[in-house]
């Protein structure tokens, strides 16, 4: 097996494209089912504005949720704001290197301007196994 052969090397070859959001104005149990009903560790908060669109201003985690927090607080009185962003051109390694610089978890991949996808460190980890495997090592 070559280097390149299944094994990806950009942020877009491994980020979930197929993004999940959950609006600002939402509430934390609204949040704490999608999160466990998918199975996700995180999902992205959107804030709708008419000057600027939908953008992504924060991420909410099952970090987040960790507390005690009543089903009826809003997802912005948890969410961690701002979150990091990478471009979906950059290599796993600066992504990697982001997240270490940062200490989180998750990344949002934007392409153009726009939120496109998220990265986690769970991804991150599986790439390594595959390429660990590929490599014949264990």
């Amino acid at each position: 097996m070559t280097k390149s052969e299944n094994i990806p090397f950009l942020v877009s070859d491994l980020m979930t494209d197929d993004l999940i959001t959950i609006p600002v104005t939402e509430r934390v149990g609204c949040a704490r089912d999608l999160i466990l009903g998918l199975g996700f560790h995180a999902l992205p908060v959107l804030e709708n504005l008419p000057e600027t669109g939908e953008r992504v201003i924060g991420i909410v985690s099952t970090l987040d949720l960790a507390e005690d927090w009543h089903d009826d607080t809003p997802v912005r009185d948890v969410m961690t704001q701002l979150p990091f962003r990478i471009a979906a051109d950059a290599t796993l390694v600066e992504a990697a290197e982001t997240m270490l610089e940062h200490e989180v978890h998750h990344l949002i991949v934007e392409q153009d301007g726009r939120a496109t996808g998220l990265i986690s460190s769970f991804d991150m980890l599986g790439a390594f196994v595959v390429g660990t495997r590929a490599g014949g090592r264990r």
